[in-house]
């Protein structure tokens, strides 16, 4: 008998098997959601639609005799990729860690080497990834149009890649949103994104803003220079702290992600606020990047639960009383801590703006420096506008089971009551001073003295109810400290233990 003849199995290269999957080096997490994004009809639909589009524009334009027909191509490409990489990409965003926690799927991935941070920095890198794969398919249109002349390669190439980061951006607050589970929480963000969003990219696609936006792009005033720097600084601190946000809700209570998020915030605040003040002509700004950052740090920290558990509290008192004082006053996680951080912050905007605040058409001389009345009225009403709605939030926390979602729903309150209080002003010509008195108590109705040209009366209303405020929540943190004080010696008393064992 004959023996069967072996048949040995083709060979394949390792280049092409390196490329035909993920290495192995990459996190878990983004294979993972990459491998489930690319096969949803979502990226598919939208990926498709898009090539589509600028496939028959570009035929259009090879057909068209018009002597404009190259910055139309700009403008169509811009406008459609715009729509894509800053509406339905970070759209994505607000599902992504609410399905896992709706499938109850996180607890299972803790049961593995995915931390918490792992998890929300997954999950925004695989949306970036296919946002990428969105830029990579679209440069070549862009190039091809370069041959119907009067193009700006450069500045039109650095105007979709920031299109591309600031869709980072924008997918990182969509992601450290999604980590709450208030379902109309996340329906704000598409009721928000999307008609703001459409207005915005449909303003500045076509027209003058087009050519102002190519002009920025060419890097030659150095005063539009300076505000992109600062722009793209607070856009990449402000996409850093919402995934670091998301990541503090989801993780476990015995972990301190407020010392991180804070240290970062007021070292990057620091060195910002050096850099503008060294350079005289963006010394003007330094107020606007001193209430940004308070913003940004007030959202975070107003929403934050108190520390219950003394195991996060054992690095400071392992170092001592003044270690203990430091904590308490910036870096304990809870609203408490934060609320003093945020009276120290307001201080030194007040400080600062003093010695950096020229706001020209105000001054009877050239170059005088100082806060004016409405520099004041808008410090004192932005400070208001955080710290009222966490008293607001601390009275009824019993009813509230998140503090996040309950915080940003008395903003958005707050808003539309200063929209309506605005509506009622200008329909009531002679009652409107009266009515703004009245209604000084609402967050954000500062606006309406700032605007009317009443700054000296609301400075007056707005800080007498800015110290009720503070008043008010100094008695609750009070309360708060006094529980923080017993986890202190508990860790004392636990430190103490794992010193005799």
């Amino acid at each position: 008998m004959s023996e069967p003849t072996s048949s040995s199995d083709p060979k394949i290269n390792p280049i092409v098997a390196k490329l035909s999957d993920f290495s192995d080096r990459m996190s878990p997490m983004i294979v993972k959601e990459l491998r489930q994004g690319l096969r949803t009809r979502t990226f598919t639909g939208t990926f498709l639609i898009l090539q589509v589009i600028l496939g028959f524009a570009m035929l259009a334009a090879m057909m068209s005799d018009s002597s404009d027909v190259g910055q139309m191509i700009s403008s169509m490409v811009f406008f459609l990729f715009a729509i894509v990489a800053l509406i339905l990409q970070p759209l994505r965003g607000v599902t992504a860690v609410a399905s896992e926690m709706k499938d109850d799927t996180l607890e299972i991935m803790s049961l593995t080497q995915l931390t918490s941070v792992r998890i929300v920095y997954g999950k925004w890198a695989s949306i970036i990834s296919q946002t990428a794969l969105m830029l990579a398919s679209t440069i070549p249109y862009l190039v091809m149009r370069y041959f119907f002349g009067g193009m700006q390669l450069f500045a039109e190439l650095s105007l979709l890649f920031t299109i591309f980061y600031f869709s980072a951006c924008l997918t990182a607050l969509t992601v450290g949103f999604s980590c709450s589970r208030s379902v109309v929480l996340r329906a704000l963000v598409p009721l928000l994104l999307i008609p703001f969003g459409l207005m915005g990219i449909g303003q500045f696609s076509f027209g003058r803003e087009f050519s102002f936006l190519i002009e920025v792009f060419t890097f030659q005033e150095k005063e539009l220079n300076i505000g992109f720097l600062v722009l793209f600084v607070l856009a990449t601190y402000l996409a850093y702290y919402f995934l670091d946000m998301g990541v503090s809700r989801i993780a476990v209570t015995a972990e301190n992600h407020s010392f991180r998020k804070r240290m970062i915030s007021l070292v990057l605040m620091v060195v910002v606020l050096i850099a503008m003040i060294l350079n005289p002509p963006a010394q003007d700004a330094c107020l606007m990047v001193m209430l940004a950052f308070s913003c940004a740090i007030g959202l975070d920290v107003c929403t934050e639960n108190p520390v219950s558990v003394s195991h996060v509290l054992k690095p400071f008192v392992k170092r001592g009383r003044l270690a203990q004082i430091v904590g308490r006053s910036f870096f304990y996680p809870g609203w408490h801590s934060g609320f003093f951080l945020l009276l120290i912050l307001m201080a030194a905007t007040f400080f600062i703006g003093e010695f950096t605040f020229t706001e020209r058409p105000f001054r009877k001389f050239p170059g005088e420096i100082g806060l004016t009345d409405e520099a004041v009225l808008v410090i004192l009403g932005v400070f208001y506008s955080i710290l009222a709605p966490l008293l607001v939030v601390r009275f009824f926390i019993k009813k509230i089971k998140e503090p996040f979602p309950g915080y940003i729903l008395v903003l958005v309150m707050s808003a539309l009551l200063t929209m309506m209080s605005t509506l009622f002003t200008e329909m009531s010509r002679s009652d409107g001073d009266d009515f703004m008195m009245l209604a000084s108590w609402i967050p954000g109705t500062w606006i309406l003295f700032l605007s009317s040209g009443k700054e000296e009366i609301g400075i007056v209303f707005t800080g007498f109810f800015l110290a009720v405020v503070c008043l008010l929540l100094w008695i609750l943190a009070s309360r708060e400290y006094g529980r923080t004080m017993a986890l202190e010696t508990m860790a004392r008393i636990a430190l103490a233990e794992d010193e005799k064992s």
